[in-house]
C-alpha cells in the first residue's frame, strides 16, 4: 500500500527535485540489494511481515476526530486515479497543508500504516520481537486530532512532516485498548 500513495508525478534524474516524502523513502530502505534494512547487521534480528492489516476506522477514532478522517478520505477520493495520464497532476494529487500531498489511494495507505502499527503492538505484545520499526507511507507522528498542529510559539504554522494520520498514536492508543489488563 506505501508505493500507492502517490504523492509526486514519476520521479526521475533531470526533472527537478521530487518532494522529500516521495515513494523513493520506502526503497532505500528495503531494497533487495541496497535496502539500510538489507545490510548484513540486521540479517538475524530484522522480522518482515508485509501482510499488515488495514486498521479499523475504530482504531483511528481513538485518536482523530471523526469530521478529519471524513475529510481525508473526501479528498482522496475526489483526485484523479494516478494511472490516467491524460489527467493533470493538480487533479491527481490534493494538498492537505504546504507538506502533506495525497492522491486518490493516499487513505487506504494511511489505513495500513496505522495498521502496521497495531500489528507491531500485537507483535510485541505477544513476545514475537522486543520492539518495532513500520516502513510506512505515509508517515504518521505528526498529525493532531484534526490534522495539523498549530502552535503560537512556531511561526512557521505547527507540525506538518507529510502526515495524515498519527499512526504513532494509533498504535499507542490501540495498547492501551487491547491490553489494558
Amino acid at each position: 500500500q506505501a508505493t500507492e500513495h502517490k504523492t509526486a508525478v514519476s520521479i526521475a534524474r533531470g526533472r527537478g527535485d521530487p518532494p522529500p516524502e516521495n515513494e523513493q523513502r520506502i526503497h532505500v530502505l528495503v531494497n533487495e540489494k541496497i535496502g539500510t534494512l538489507r545490510a548484513t547487521e540486521f540479517n538475524k534480528r530484522v522480522i518482515w511481515d508485509e501482510s499488515s492489516p488495514r486498521a479499523s476506522i475504530a482504531d483511528i477514532l481513538r485518536v482523530h476526530d471523526h469530521l478529519y478522517v471524513n475529510m481525508i478520505k473526501s479528498r482522496c477520493e475526489a483526485c484523479e486515479p494516478a494511472d490516467n495520464n491524460t489527467v493533470s497532476a493538480s487533479s491527481r494529487l490534493a494538498h492537505l497543508d504546504m507538506d502533506t500531498v495525497m492522491s486518490r489511494e493516499s487513505y487506504e495507505a494511511a489505513m495500513y500504516a496505522a495498521g502496521a502499527a497495531c500489528r507491531a503492538v500485537d507483535g510485541i505484545m505477544a513476545g514475537e520481537c522486543q520492539n518495532a520499526f513500520c516502513v510506512v507511507r505515509p508517515p504518521g507522528h505528526h498529525a493532531g486530532p484534526r490534522g495539523q498542529v498549530t502552535a503560537e510559539e512556531d511561526p512557521e504554522g505547527g507540525s506538518h512532516g507529510f502526515c495524515l494520520f498519527n499512526n504513532v498514536a494509533v498504535a499507542a492508543a490501540y495498547a492501551r485498548h487491547m491490553y489494558r489488563h
